[in-house]
């Protein structure tokens, strides 16, 4: 599924969520620091460095501060590959130099590589071509997607989701995994192994780690249809990997090649990234800060450098989390808070003809958070999102490609409710400009008219409904669907 291609292609963003300068927020407490990643990790350093590449110092004692440091862009695509003739496999001495490094990984991770993890050479042309492909395949995946983004205003309805998400990846992806064919690519048009790929790689084994151990490609093919978990799991699955990634650079790779890998990222074109929609950005973002905060959150729990403290994290494998509040706020995957079930009117029953059902799914607490948070506080949005509870949308296309949304939104509390329905108010007119009317004779309920749109939003008890129909007519259908 194109889902699962496009964002880990994201590669800028992954470590500018990790850089010690660029991350704004506080990691989630008790998330070990960066200076505990590089010095007390279990020691690999027993296995031979790579041939091709700067033998790894010893492992440093402790630490106040390791130097600022961007590992650099890490890849998952974990979906299968369009059938191609094959890049032939890496020659024996790009080989030599690669097999210690998923050795040092699986010691590291505390995870037996079981059978050999095929590496093959893509060049740079050749991934783009893959990835036209790719998300030609899911063109309507993607085409359900822009329109979810049109009526929300995220993106406009006649720009293409498809040549954003191409030009996205195009310059950022270094290496990926493929979990349906269980391999390894590494994107170069040279024969050289240098930091940057060093580090990319051992990301990458850590991913062909997951997949022999927990099979990850069938635990995400579960998920289609649940788009909240979808990305929750993404969370663990990079998540992970970008833990074991940091505390590989940090142990055994010197300060040079990370200063070459912070200036290989750098140099990275960040315009696509920067040009895309905020909730865009962030969704891609999501797996790298706020999954790898959530892992590294669990692995302290568990007393971590302690052996046998990966087998949390091994555990985040076997019972994953049900929604992106779960990876929000780790203390309630620890309680087992699930996502309260939400049924929807039926509104298919009252639009009549001309109108179908393009997708029906789960927005979750992030895609809330991110929405708000592109026009109001930040504060604000965590606070009115923070009470998520569940919630359901369909979204229908009509005559002459009208669309019509409806979302119903369940929270913790009528208070939680009261607080994301007063935070929707004051964003949806920082947004449009427009002023909200309140509906005579229901003070709990207002609209807002936009050209070729009107927004309803109702409040009641701790459950909120937004409606965004292309007319009136058609809202008022909607609103009174049994």
């Amino acid at each position: 599924m194109v889902r699962f291609l496009v964002v880990p292609l994201a590669a800028l963003v992954v470590m500018a969520a990790c850089s010690k300068e660029q991350t704004s927020s506080p990691p989630l407490t008790p998330s070990p620091s960066l200076a505990t990643l590089a010095t007390v990790a279990p020691d690999p350093t027993a296995i031979p460095a790579p041939t091709a590449t700067r033998t790894p110092a010893p492992t440093p004692t402790p630490a106040p501060e390791p130097p600022p440091f961007d590992p650099g862009p890490v890849i998952l695509p974990t979906v299968g590959l369009p059938s191609a003739t094959p890049t032939a496999t890496l020659t024996d001495p790009l080989t030599a130099t690669l097999r210690p490094i998923g050795r040092r990984v699986a010691v590291l991770r505390e995870l037996f590589e079981l059978t050999s993890l095929e590496t093959t050479v893509i060049t740079r042309d050749e991934l783009g071509i893959r990835l036209r492909e790719d998300l030609d395949e899911d063109k309507d995946e993607i085409a359900q997607r822009q329109a979810l983004y049109a009526v929300l205003g995220i993106m406009d309805k006649d720009a293409s989701l498809h040549d954003l998400l191409l030009g996205l990846y195009g310059e950022q992806v270094i290496g990926l995994f493929d979990s349906e064919e269980e391999q390894l690519y590494i994107v170069s048009d040279t024969d050289e192994i240098g930091a940057m790929d060093e580090a990319t790689y051992a990301h990458e084994f850590t991913h062909g780690l997951q997949q022999r151990h927990f099979d990850i490609h069938s635990v995400r093919e579960s998920l289609e249809g649940n788009s909240d978990q979808a990305l929750a799991y993404r969370g663990v699955v990079e998540g992970d990997a970008t833990l074991a990634e940091r505390i590989y650079v940090f142990q055994q790779m010197d300060e040079a090649q990370r200063a070459q890998i912070a200036e290989e990222s750098a140099a990275l074109d960040s315009t696509p990234l920067d040009s895309a929609p905020h909730v865009i950005q962030r969704e891609f973002i999501f797996p790298y800060r706020e999954g790898f905060e959530f892992v590294a959150t669990i692995l302290a729990a568990a007393s971590w450098p302690a052996v046998g403290s990966w087998r949390s994290v091994n555990q985040l494998h076997e019972d994953i989390p049900l929604s992106t509040e779960q990876i929000l706020h780790p203390e309630k995957y620890a309680a087992k808070e699930e996502p309260i079930e939400v049924i929807l009117p039926d509104v298919a029953s009252v639009l009549g003809g001309g109108w179908m059902v393009l997708r029906e799914d789960t927005l979750g607490e992030f895609f809330l958070l991110t929405y708000l948070e592109d026009h109001i506080a930040q504060e604000e949005a965590d606070g009115a999102a923070a009470g998520w509870g569940g919630d359901a949308y369909a979204l229908f296309e009509g005559p002459e490609g009208a669309l019509l949304l409806q979302t119903v939104i369940a929270w913790d509390g009528e208070d939680d409710a009261q607080e994301f329905f007063d935070a929707f108010v004051q964003f949806t007119s920082a947004r449009t400009g427009a002023e909200w009317q309140p509906i005579e004779g229901d003070p709990s309920a207002q609209t807002i008219a936009l050209p070729g749109q009107v927004i309803f939003a109702a409040l009641e008890g701790s459950r909120t409904t937004l409606v965004f129909a292309p007319d009136t007519d058609t809202l008022d259908a909607a609103v009174g669907a049994p």
